[in-house]
């Protein structure tokens, strides 16, 4: 059976996925997302130039292994929130959604989770979310974050298994990210 699970193992892992997403919505099938999220349109983004020349061969080629392509927003992104509206300015640049590059070949960062991503990255950089008329809200934790990401994620692609994987992924390793971001901050204000 190995054997077969070995050489088919496309087939494996997309007969899991099935599997996981129908244990998943049998066992969640009463939950309902907490943070009811609606947008017009998909964000207009634009490829930001992967850093590789004049670096030298060594950081070169570490930067293209280890790096993940950044995407910029080329028009204000505007999406709503129980019912709030919030803008996400035109010029910000993230990672849209940070998966592991052994991982893109099965879930993609600009595909199913990059609405949530985006999202979830401006309120990292900047621990709150900008209101439609441009003002800042209230600051919110790491947790409020990645279950807003988890949240969007569902409801804009339908999936529950496929964004509680990266959903409990950000709750153990997400941490590190948080602190980063807080450290450039008070780097910022010096």
């Amino acid at each position: 059976m190995l054997e077969y699970i070995i050489q088919f193992w496309e087939i494996a892992l997309v007969a899991f996925i099935v599997l996981l997403e129908l244990v998943t919505r049998w066992i969640d099938r009463s939950r309902e997302t907490k943070n009811k999220f609606s947008f017009e349109k998909m964000p207009a983004m634009r490829p930001v130039k992967i850093p590789t020349v004049g670096v030298g061969i060594f950081r070169g080629i570490w930067v293209w292994i280890a790096k993940s392509r950044q995407w910029e927003l080329t028009e204000d992104f505007f999406y709503s929130i129980n019912g709030v509206d919030f803008v996400i300015p035109k010029g910000f640049i993230c990672d849209a959604t940070s998966i592991p590059k052994f991982l893109r070949t099965i879930l993609s960062p600009t595909g199913i989770l990059l609405v949530g991503g985006l999202v979830h990255d401006y309120g990292y950089r900047y621990t709150t979310l900008r209101l439609a008329d441009g003002t800042e809200t209230r600051s919110y934790s790491q947790k409020e974050l990645d279950q807003i990401f988890r949240d969007i994620n569902i409801q804009v692609n339908g999936f529950k298994a496929i964004n509680y994987v990266p959903y409990y992924m950000l709750r153990l390793f997400g941490w590190w990210a948080w602190l980063q971001r807080r450290k450039e901050e008070k780097q910022d204000k010096k």
